[in-house]
């Protein structure tokens, strides 16, 4: 598996839990241009961000396997306008949280999460934020 198909099976999950209604909110990747809190009052952003790889297995090249390590942090806000925002954006970051934290995705190529903790997160006004740094790993060849 590549840092990049990693990337997109992790973005995948939250993309499926919104278009499913199990997340009632609106969803942004890192890596897109535009506000969301102009279309949505309730939103989480997910960021997947790469760490150092674990030692490499030895032999050949095209016969090893390095552990590939990342972390993955979701953000959620919630407006104060609907709310004093503080609990929904808690339960909110929580619910995304659960989508990954101590599951392994993608089976045949699995990608496997640790625990996270839920936060809050000083903002300016009118948004409430909490946010969950989730760790992860996968098994990259060489």
């Amino acid at each position: 598996m590549t840092p990049t198909l990693a990337a997109e099976l992790i973005q995948r999950v939250a993309a499926d839990a919104v278009a499913a209604g199990s997340l009632r909110c609106g969803l942004a990747f890192a890596d897109e241009i535009g506000d969301p809190g102009e279309r949505y009052d309730e939103w989480i952003r997910v960021s997947v961000v790469g760490l150092d790889p674990r030692t490499p297995t030895h032999g050949a090249r095209g016969g090893r396997v390095v552990q590939q390590r990342g972390a993955l942090f979701v953000q959620a806000f919630v407006s104060r306008s609907i709310s004093d925002g503080a609990g929904r954006s808690r339960a909110l970051c929580q619910a995304a949280r659960d989508l990954y934290q101590g599951t392994t995705i993608n089976n045949s190529d699995p990608i496997t999460f640790g625990a996270a903790n839920v936060a809050p997160v000083p903002g300016p006004d009118p948004w409430s934020m909490h946010s969950a740094s989730i760790p992860f790993t996968y098994l990259e060849p060489l």
